[in-house]
């Protein structure tokens, strides 16, 4: 989504590529993850930015929690880009 190859991700905090504006949400939005029960989901948009590529994307996290092993959690996130559909519904505005 941003240019970056999937390979590499793991090796990047998700927080870096936040656009400024909404970093105070995407932290309050992470809050919420952590108290997610399995089987719960949550849904929101993003801003991303990633600037030594100078490319920016609008996002919707689709995040499900799951149970991983024994008292742990997991929670799967999926991110679809949105920013077409954003665009198309800015011109139509």
């Amino acid at each position: 989504i941003l240019g970056i190859k999937r390979k590499d991700l793991g090796k990047e905090r998700f927080a870096r590529f936040v656009a400024q504006d909404q970093k105070k949400y995407w932290q309050s939005q992470f809050a919420l993850m952590k108290d997610l029960q399995e089987g719960g989901e949550q849904e929101f948009e993003l801003s991303l930015i990633n600037e030594a590529a100078n490319t920016q994307a609008e996002v919707k996290l689709s995040c499900v929690c799951s149970h991983a092993m024994e008292n742990q959690s997991m929670v799967r996130i999926t991110l679809f880009d949105i920013s077409a559909m954003k665009q198309a519904d800015f011109e139509l505005r």
